[in-house]
């Protein structure tokens, strides 16, 4: 029994709606000269965070664009208060309003909260 290693290469459009696909092996000339028109145009999508994306046409990537599969989870900018921020947020804001009616130079703000 013989041991044969084979080396092929797999391409498939990202579009989950696109059928294209083509496994080939890049060594054998007659197979790279025999491959579809739509793999010479290639679109590939890379990006910031490594994620790499391949259409076959300007239509496949411009419905994967609208996806939003290429949009870069960015982080929360707004994060849920707990009950001492509400507090400290509360205390900071009779201080506030009781500097804007206080006269100047009446002593200190005394805040009950």
């Amino acid at each position: 029994m013989a041991i044969d290693d084979k080396v092929s290469r797999s391409i498939k459009c990202d579009n989950t709606k696109c059928t294209k696909e083509i496994t080939f092996n890049p060594q054998n000339q007659e197979e790279v000269a025999a491959l579809p028109d739509w793999l010479r145009t290639l679109r590939s999508v890379h990006l910031g965070n490594g994620q790499k994306f391949f259409y076959c046409s300007d239509e496949c990537e411009v419905e994967g664009v609208t996806t939003g599969n290429h949009n870069v989870p960015e982080p929360t900018k707004i994060q849920a208060a707990n009950a001492a921020d509400v507090k400290k947020a509360v205390v900071e804001a009779k201080i506030a309003e009781a500097m804007k009616t206080q006269p100047a130079g009446k002593g200190p703000i005394l805040v009950k909260g």
